[in-house]
């Protein structure tokens, strides 16, 4: 349904070393044998995302959201959509990754990753101004508390990088370069 751009930024993706994905895959499995156990499911959430299988990771992070418990964290629940999205996106589930983004921004407004994750979308999509207006959106919203797994370039230097691309896109050049400016600062 969707079809992305021709030109994009490339997301660096961690490849686990060889053979230890395949041990880790292993131990993941005999964790596995109640599926109601909360972090066997996140962890092989997050294992078959480090190795790039971005479809079943999404399979994975949407079992841990759906899996419910009296002690259960809402900011867990957010993160597993998040990195959801983020499968789909790389996976080219572009809709997917949207519908996614979306639920996870109803479940924590105040977080700005489900915006960041409508605007890369978007980027690819080549709607160069949805782009530009989630990314600006998103810098007026928090970063997640410290207890979420987070990258700081992620706040620092993503936003900045998509409104690079996006302004540079639209021939927008002085937008484009203050965004460049504003990458420097977050490196």
């Amino acid at each position: 349904q969707f079809e992305p751009t021709e030109e994009m930024w490339v997301d660096q993706i961690h490849q686990s070393s060889e053979g230890k994905s395949d041990r880790n895959f292993a131990i993941l499995e005999r964790m596995i044998t109640n599926p109601d156990d909360h972090r066997a499911v996140i962890y092989m959430a997050r294992q078959h995302m480090a190795v790039g299988n971005f479809f079943e990771a999404a399979d994975w992070f949407l079992k841990f959201f759906k899996l419910r418990s009296p002690g259960d964290a809402p900011i867990e629940k957010w993160e597993s959509l998040i990195y959801r999205a983020r499968c789909l996106r790389h996976a080219g589930d572009l809709s997917g990754a949207l519908a996614t983004a979306q639920q996870a921004m109803m479940l924590e407004p105040q977080y700005m990753d489900g915006y960041l994750e409508m605007s890369e979308v978007y980027a690819l999509l080549g709607e160069y101004t949805k782009a530009i207006e989630w990314t600006q959106q998103a810098l007026t919203k928090a970063r997640p508390p410290r207890v979420v797994i987070q990258n700081p370039l992620d706040y620092d230097l993503r936003p900045f990088r998509i409104l690079l691309f996006a302004y540079g896109k639209q021939k927008k050049y002085e937008e484009a370069i203050a965004a460049a400016h504003e990458c420097l600062k977050g490196t």
